[in-house]
């Protein structure tokens, strides 16, 4: 791993000075400032400014860094005004063309690009000029940066230029920014902790520095050793996050209910609840409707019935909508029957989804409630979300929970407490606060007193943190809140004796807390707290082997490459295997190929560890001799499944070094192993991979593959040409020798070349494929065109969606040609296919299957999963076109995430198309699966 452009010059002994070289960079985020100059008529010396023949050009002559000018001359021409800049800073304005600059009421203005030279690199920076009469303002902003050791730690750097000029010798102006605290991030400001100036004392970590520029240009700067060390930072007390999501006042839906009564509105609910119900309405008008129904009826019975659904209902999913749909304003007289319920609830997701309909309805007692909770609820969550909820609404109630500290019948409370009204707080907490909240019993609410300390710069707390995270490690009383503040704390600055205590918290903490700890230790460079992570490689506790792994895969050394290769050789656990083959891929070592084929060959009856170490050996690069010995190897299989790993690697995974492989898999007898090399060099996107992908269109017949070719030409070259093989062989040969394969991927436009023409579409989707699955939705809501009459009773239209959808099947199948191969599924609560298998198209088999589609009725749930299943286990089956009117409700997956990861798992090998029609609503399912799989979502 490179550092790239970053110099440090640094000593082992910390007293010398430390020399930091650093680079020009650009960022209009980062800041700008804006000022005002007076153009002259005189053009500036020494400069060479265009011809002036009737004197009504004005100048700008701005010194912008040390010998280097920026000039600009202005001329008005009636309405308009012209602009011409010296881009590159080379004093000649005769060279430059004019700008006309846009108009806004009564100014002009213009932005520009100027290109600044430094050694053989350059630097890009925007400039605006803004032209008022004879005045101009100019709007330019560049910066420093660069990365220092300091502290024994990376610290990333930023010299902010604060006027229009490229020099940084105005402290009042220009600001000097380093990551003093560690954290990988600089926090920007007139009054961050962050910000440095010249001469000043600092602390990085633990340690003292000042700094100075040996160059007003913030070319270089120095650090020099202080001492003694200074305090720490005082930090801004951060902005109060806004209201606690549940605290919110939602808007309930609920209907007229004047026509039922609750008995009816209880026996409909019933009736809902069964996905085989008579209408067929249960993914639309369902059980929640109902629920929402009752909700808005007011009386006493009706609360009670929603309370004993939300605690005694089997679905969790009523429960909740049961909870919910307290939440109408007619409730608020009923909501001590609701507040009752609460105190009795055990599970937490109820619970709050119960505090929560108080909120919605408007129940002005609630605040007693939550303060009562807090007290005495034995659920933590409870009584965070009650803190949370109570404090946020006025600085009083802060005060209250404050004052109460010490009073609540449960310690656990304190700590929320705390927590909450600090949280919420516009200010730091007094002194007398942190001193209460350090004699606590709750081991929670010390750590987090000792953590505001040092954050507010009073002191060091950090050594009695490690005291107290030992005490409580000890005790068996360690929480992930705790685990995860200690990283936060003590990973900002690790010394050497912390690293242990620091690897030992990451089986409690949050998972979050575990890739805090990773990035804050990857910025380590004090040798012996390197030393230290390097020795938890040889832990008897895998999932302390596994951190270092991680931490030290991420620290450029070539020590720490060996380390790492030599330990794959000694390591059997196979999750810390996964984990050394992951981290040794990222780093593309070549040291690591011989070890790396070594455990693929053995690695057979474990296909996850397997899948990583091909994936490895794909990253590595085929200018490694053992990567392609491997490789060619597996591709002379005679399972063609075997062949497609290895080649979806290459493809997923490889670089230009794999293109010759690739191109050679286009051969490959197999269609699904050719489209999985097409799409290879398609994602690689280099030049020398036109040619061969243009070849083998000519010879190519699958349609499937065809269009897999054409996708990877076009994410190369740009061009709509499709898969017309005598279109790209005139375009190649006109553009061959000059061709640069464009920056970004481009994208495809609608109405200028984005979709091909074919025989046939399903909802706008062209259909090229000849061997085509359509699954179709025929759940309840599919007999859908429903609506409410001018009676308020519930209507049906005469064309139903799955009316519309067997139509566009029937249409698609009359215009496929003979000999194409075919198959519908249908899915609700269960799933019927027309066949087990694709069906060639033929006169005969086309009356068959008009004949199945007209008997098609709509009814039950939304088994999606079920229905694509089916669909992808057909043999030779390459595109799938795939519609619903729903999310899934029925069958083995029914999330979103689920479904996705397992037809995404699925598909790894079939490699089977998947075009979504979403009808009536924005699917992200839908959209996510087309994306997935490269086909096409559209909505309808």
């Amino acid at each position: 791993m490179r550092l790239g452009w970053i110099l440090i010059l640094a000593t082992a002994v910390h007293a010398e000075p430390i020399d930091v070289a650093l680079r020009w960079a650009h960022d209009w985020r980062s800041g700008y400032a804006e000022d005002q100059y007076r153009l002259y008529p005189k053009a500036p010396d020494n400069a060479v400014t265009p011809e002036d023949e009737d004197g009504s050009l004005l100048y700008l002559e701005l010194e912008i860094a040390p010998e280097r000018r920026l000039l600009a001359a202005v001329k008005r021409e009636k309405e308009a005004v012209r602009i011409q800049v010296d881009l590159d800073l080379d004093g000649d304005l005769k060279e430059e063309e004019p700008v006309e600059m846009e108009r806004d009421e009564d100014r002009h203005h213009a932005r520009l690009t100027l290109t600044l030279r430094e050694g053989e690199s350059t630097l890009s920076v925007p400039v605006r000029f803004v032209v008022r009469e004879d005045k101009i303002w100019v709007r330019l902003q560049a910066h420093r940066q660069g990365d220092a050791v300091l502290g024994g730690r990376r610290r990333r750097i930023v010299l902010l230029s604060g006027t229009p000029d490229l020099r940084f010798d105005d402290e009042d102006q220009d600001a000097i920014y380093i990551d003093l605290d560690g954290d990988g991030r600089i926090t920007r400001g007139r009054n961050s902790h962050e910000r440095v100036r010249p001469g000043e004392a600092f602390r990085a970590g633990r340690r003292g520095f000042a700094l100075s520029l040996l160059d007003p240009s913030g070319a270089r700067i120095r650090f020099t050793s202080v001492d003694p060390v200074p305090k720490p930072r005082a930090r801004p007390w951060p902005k109060p996050p806004g209201q606690p999501g549940d605290e919110r006042r939602r808007t309930y839906y609920s209907t007229s209910t004047e026509d039922k009564s609750l008995k009816q509105l209880i026996s409909e609910y019933e009736q809902s609840k069964n996905p085989n119900n008579s209408l067929g309405l249960g993914s639309i008008f369902g059980a929640d409707f109902e629920l929402r129904q009752i909700g808005g009826i007011g009386s006493a019975d009706s609360v009670r019935f929603l309370v004993k659904v939300a605690r005694k209902e089997e679905q969790e999913s009523l429960r909740e909508a049961a909870a919910e749909a307290l939440g109408n304003t007619k409730n608020v007289r009923r909501a001590s029957i609701v507040a009752q319920a609460i105190r009795k609830e055990s599970d937490p997701k109820i619970a709050r989804a119960l505090l929560g309909a108080l909120a919605a309805m408007g129940d002005p007692s609630r605040e007693e409630l939550y303060l009562e909770l807090l007290s005495t609820t034995r659920l933590d969550e409870i009584r965070a979300y009650c803190a949370d909820n109570y404090a946020w609404r006025t600085p009083a109630n802060r005060a209250r929970l404050l004052e109460n500290m010490g009073r609540y019948k449960r310690v656990e409370a304190e700590f929320h407490a705390y927590r909450a009204a600090t949280r919420f707080a516009k200010k730091a907490p007094a002194k007398a606060t942190l001193d209460r909240a350090l004699e606590a019993k709750e081991a929670r609410l010390r750590l987090l007193a000792l953590r505001d300390l040092y954050f507010l710069g009073i002191r060091d707390t950090r050594p009695e943190i490690a005291t107290l995270l030992a005490e409580a490690k000890k005790k068996r009383r360690l929480k992930p809140a705790m685990a995860s503040t200690a990283i936060e704390m003590l990973g900002l600055d690790a010394a050497p004796s912390d690293i242990a205590l620091l690897f030992s918290l990451v089986p409690y903490a949050a998972l979050e807390g575990r890739h805090d700890l990773i990035d804050m230790l990857s910025m380590v460079r004090e040798p012996e707290t390197l030393e230290a992570i390097r020795g938890h490689l040889r832990d008897k506790q895998e999932s302390t082997r596994e951190l270092a792994v991680r931490v030290l895969a991420r620290i450029p050394d070539p020590v720490h490459t060996e380390l790492l290769v030599a330990q794959l050789g000694k390591e059997r656990v196979p999750k810390v295997q996964l984990t050394l083959v992951t981290q040794l891929g990222r780093l593309g070592s070549g040291e690591a190929t011989t070890p790396l084929v070594k455990l693929a060959q053995g690695a057979r009856r474990k296909p996850e560890l397997k899948e990583a170490t091909v994936i490895a050996l794909a990253r590595i690069g085929f200018d490694h001799k053992p990567v392609a010995r491997y490789f060619q190897q597996q591709f002379r299989a005679k399972a063609w499944v075997v062949r497609l790993d290895a080649v979806d690697a290459v493809a997923r995974y490889g670089d230009a070094t794999a293109i010759p492989f690739l191109t050679g898999a286009l051969e490959d007898g197999e269609w699904r192993i050719r489209v999985a090399a097409a799409q290879g060099l398609g994602r690689v996107r280099h030049k020398t991979a036109i040619s061969p992908l243009i070849a083998h269109l000519e010879e190519e017949q699958d349609k499937r593959v065809r269009r897999a070719v054409a996708e990877a030409l076009f994410r190369t070259t740009g061009q709509h040409l499709y898969d017309m093989h005598d279109l790209w062989i005139q375009w190649w040969s006109r553009n061959h020798s000059g061709f640069r394969v464009p920056a970004a991927v481009p994208t495809k436009k609608k109405g200028k070349g984005g979709e091909r023409r074919t025989v046939a579409s399903f909802y706008g989707v062209p259909v090229d494929s000849e061997r085509v699955a359509f699954v179709i939705d025929r759940s309840g809501s599919m007999g859908g065109g429903f609506s409410f009459g001018a009676n308020g009773e519930l209507e049906q239209s005469k064309k139903t969606d799955l009316d519309k959808a067997i139509e566009q099947t029937i249409r698609v199948s009359e215009k496929l040609k003979d000999g194409s191969h075919i198959n519908v599924i249908f899915f609700e609560t269960g799933v019927q296919q027309w066949s087990d298998k694709l069906v060639k198209l033929t006169p005969g088999t086309r009356r068959k299957l008009r004949n199945y589609l007209e008997r098609q009725q709509p009814g039950g749930s939304t088994n999606l999963y079920g229905g694509l299943v089916k669909a992808m286990s057909m043999r030779d089956v390459d595109t799938i076109y795939l519609l619903s009117d729903g999310s899934p409700t029925e069958g083995k997956y029914t999330e979103d995430e689920d479904v996705l990861r397992e037809i995404g798992k699925l598909n790894k090998r079939l490699r089977i198309q998947i075009h979504c029609i979403a009808l009536g609503f924005r699917s992200d399912l839908l959209e996510k699966l087309a994306a997935q799989t490269g086909g096409t979502y559209v909505q309808k």
